[in-house]
């Protein structure tokens, strides 16, 4: 790859906006730090769905990951909502969970899910995968 293109592409990466919808204070402080000390790409973690869509209108993020156990809106409810908006039908998202889903239940949201504990390394092979 040319000097250019590799320039090109580390800009592209520092453009991504990762969006971490997680109540738990302590894992999205843990993921936020994780993800901004090991990859190029922009973080902000809000605590909620209504934070999160509040952020969404101002920003639209590359990549949404949601917490599935939110106050008030479950995180597969907030991205089957997003998803009836077209400007946000395309940004992928990462489901994490501790409960358990069946394959079917993912797919049918055409979503990525990762069950809780996980490993970093996982976690960040999906972040790449998902935003490439």
């Amino acid at each position: 790859m040319n000097q250019q293109r590799v320039s090109e592409t580390k800009e592209n990466q520092l453009e991504k906006f990762i969006l971490i919808v997680e109540d738990d204070i302590n894992n999205a402080d843990i993921i936020e730090l994780a993800l901004t000390s090991l990859t190029p790409y922009q973080v902000q973690s809000v605590s909620n769905a209504e934070t999160a869509l509040q952020l969404i209108s101002e920003r639209k993020p590359d990549l949404l990951l949601l917490d599935e156990q939110l106050p008030g809106m479950t995180g597969l409810e907030l991205y089957d909502y997003l998803h009836t908006i077209p400007e946000f039908s395309t940004v992928p998202a990462l489901l994490l969970s501790a409960s358990p889903y069946s394959i079917g239940e993912v797919e049918g949201h055409h979503l990525t899910f990762l069950s809780k504990p996980y490993e970093l390394e996982t976690l960040l092979e999906v972040i790449h995968r998902l935003l490439d």
